[in-house]
């Protein structure tokens, strides 16, 4: 008996020492407890409905998971368009689970989703300071009592060329911080330029969706690409092309902006 007892200890030490290590990784739930660290920078462009930010946010066009664990260095900094830095695992989704997220840079500090566009006044709202909103070029433009309106070159009026700069919304709309009177002829009609980081990009020869700060840009084999060397998720961009009503833009330069 005594010799079968240790022919069995034997059998069950052979097969321990063949179970795979993916095995041996796992938890008793199932679930693997040794996943891929990662890390990514990028900015913020959405964050969840709670007080503490547990959550998905969405870093870049990445999916972060926040816990009650997840080490937040500043939370009163964080805001869509901060950038930040986040150290977590890997998901087999291409998510991640954050350990720690650090604010490299304040929303106030960044240029995250700012658009500058020139047109004609299409549209104007019937208040006497002119808050509300505006169309230019077929694009809406809220304007606020923080917006700078400058009339040195004749006042506002349909019809009126103007420089439109402030932040690009999701929905095609911009909030406007400045708007400018310009000399018809000074003025690239319908042309917008937007500062954001991309999201997203197709790979091989970049032809095709691009999302930057919230837009989808279109690239075209005649768009014109800078230093696509340096092209990578979270890459700070400067595009230029025609800004649609659905907020998407055709763009005709990307110009990838260097450190």
């Amino acid at each position: 008996m005594r010799g079968k007892i240790i022919r069995l200890l034997a059998i069950v030490s052979v097969l321990a020492a063949l179970v795979p290590a993916s095995m041996a990784g796992a938890s008793e739930d199932g679930s693997e407890t040794g996943s891929e660290a990662g890390e990514v920078q990028g900015v913020v462009e959405a964050l969840p409905g709670t007080t503490n930010l547990v959550g998905d946010w969405l870093v870049s066009g990445v999916t972060v998971h926040v816990t009650t664990a997840t080490e937040i260095d500043d939370l009163a900094a964080v805001a869509v368009g901060a950038t930040v830095e986040v150290e977590g695992v890997w998901e087999a989704d291409g998510s991640i689970t954050a350990h720690e997220v650090e604010v490299s840079e304040d929303a106030e500090d960044d240029d995250y989703g700012e658009m500058k566009l020139e047109g004609p006044v299409d549209a104007l709202p019937p208040t006497p300071d002119l808050v509300g909103d505006w169309v230019v070029s077929g694009v809406t433009v809220h304007v606020t009592t923080e917006t700078e309106i400058e009339t040195e070159h004749g006042s506002i009026a349909v019809g009126s060329a103007v420089e439109v700069e402030g932040l690009a919304e999701a929905d095609g709309s911009i909030t406007a911080h400045r708007i400018e009177t310009k000399d018809p002829e000074d003025i690239d009609e319908h042309e917008a330029v937007l500062l954001g980081t991309v999201g997203s990009f197709p790979s091989g020869d970049l032809v095709g969706k691009w999302r930057v700060s919230r837009h989808v840009v279109r690239v075209a084999p005649d768009t014109t690409i800078r230093r696509a060397r340096l092209l990578d998720r979270g890459a700070s961009v400067r595009v230029v092309g025609t800004l649609r009503a659905n907020g998407t833009i055709r763009a005709t330069r990307v110009a990838v902006r260097a450190g």
